[in-house]
């Protein structure tokens, strides 16, 4: 029997929705392993702490990158070739003693376009289960991972790991022809319990965008230097400007034909924040909220009468309350999350001002777009329950 469990992921990044992972990840935790002790492993101690109410203490990627530098990827090579860890890792080599279950659990950090961050989560699992410890991986998505040398390390740790759970069918499906045999479970995102714990305030009439530039569709195969190349392509055939002056276009054509709605920014990151005061001014949107806490940011879109988000988990934490959202698409993992909640037809890939304006008004006057939102949810939430109990079956 497990006496503690460690949960390591993408939080403290500086990306709300990593920690609104973080945070149900947490909730289930506690509700299905009550009574054991959970230790939360963090990048950024005071980001965890503005947003929760745990104590955290720093992950191996925040003790690598301060003892090692530059250096990072090489130190994780050498863990992962001969299981040995440097003298200075020693404190965090005893969080793995005495029965642990370690939990790396979502967000999309086993993608080797963060190279550092690829190999740090996987010398996670290597130093793990050198102490023995029960190893789990729930809730992510898998990807892109494009180096045949990434591919193979990937896959040799990972098929030492005791249970897998991934978010998304096309992560499941990279997983299940990568590894073979092994078993592969496929549920949801964590943020999925949003619906449970939270209600869709119907008091005012609020349209939440959450906006980032535009991005180069991936895979889970799409390399890194063909991503930058399309990202390059993108800023010098103007299609980058074009895509946020059709936001800008967008929101006043919303404006106009919902002269009762507002506009407000709900930034999940502070990043380019200047920029996005800017196109507030440009398209007549009311206010920019950055630096939220979690709680705040989620409260936010509960407000709201509809979203439309460039990022997943603004989707996720909109429809899970019966929000209807607009997922302007730049990942397998978004496109797959609005086909798993029944609005597959609104994950699209650029911004095209007629047609989101449509759909926009469209769910503004739809209530059986939040029926159905409502039964999904439910039958999502049955996926996570299975989930922990799997995972509580074979902690035991």
């Amino acid at each position: 029997m497990i006496k503690s469990i460690i949960i390591s992921g993408g939080w403290g990044y500086g990306n709300i929705g990593d920690e609104a992972i973080l945070k149900y990840t947490y909730f289930d935790l506690e509700r299905y392993f009550p009574n054991i002790p959970i230790t939360v492993l963090t990048y950024d101690k005071e980001v965890t702490e503005y947003h929760h109410r745990f104590q955290p203490y720093e992950n191996l990627h925040i003790l690598l990158k301060k003892n090692a530098g530059a250096r990072i990827i090489d130190v994780c090579k050498q863990i992962i070739k001969t299981g040995s860890c440097p003298k200075y890792l020693s404190e965090y080599c005893k969080y793995f003693e005495n029965d642990v279950l370690f939990i790396m659990a979502g967000g999309g950090y086993f993608n080797d376009h963060w190279e550092k961050s690829f190999f740090v989560h996987l010398t996670e699992i290597v130093i793990a289960k050198k102490y023995n410890a029960k190893v789990a991986i729930i809730g992510q998505t898998i990807g892109p991972i494009s180096g045949q040398e990434h591919k193979t390390t990937f896959k040799e740790i990972v098929s030492a790991v005791d249970y897998i759970d991934v978010r998304d069918r096309t992560s499941f499906n990279f997983l299940c022809m990568l590894l073979h045999e092994k078993k592969v479970h496929l549920s949801c995102d964590a943020v999925i319990r949003n619906g449970s714990e939270q209600q869709r305030s119907t008091d005012e009439k609020i349209i939440g965008v959450m906006f980032q530039r535009k991005r180069p569709y991936t895979n889970p195969t799409t390399s890194k230097l063909v991503y930058r190349c399309r990202q390059l392509l993108h800023i010098i055939t103007g299609q980058s400007k074009r895509f946020t002056d059709n936001l800008c276009d967008l929101i006043r054509e919303i404006l106009k034909e919902n002269p009762d709605y507002k506009v407000i920014f709900i930034q999940s990151t502070d990043w380019r924040e200047d920029e996005i005061q800017k196109i507030k001014e440009r398209s007549g949107a009311k206010e920019v909220y950055v630096n939220c806490t979690v709680d705040e940011y989620i409260s936010l879109i509960c407000r709201c009468s509809a979203v439309i988000t460039t990022n997943m988990h603004p989707a996720i934490l909109a429809t899970t309350v019966g929000v209807p959202a607009v997922a302007i698409s730049h990942t397998y993992k978004i496109d797959d999350y609005m086909e798993l909640c029944g609005m597959k037809e609104y994950a699209i890939h650029n911004i095209d001002v007629s047609t989101v304006k449509q759909y926009i008004n469209t769910l503004l006057r739809s209530n059986d777009v939040t029926d159905k939102l409502h039964r999904s949810n439910k039958e999502l939430l049955s996926k996570l329950d299975e989930t922990y109990l799997e995972l509580r079956h074979f902690s035991v």
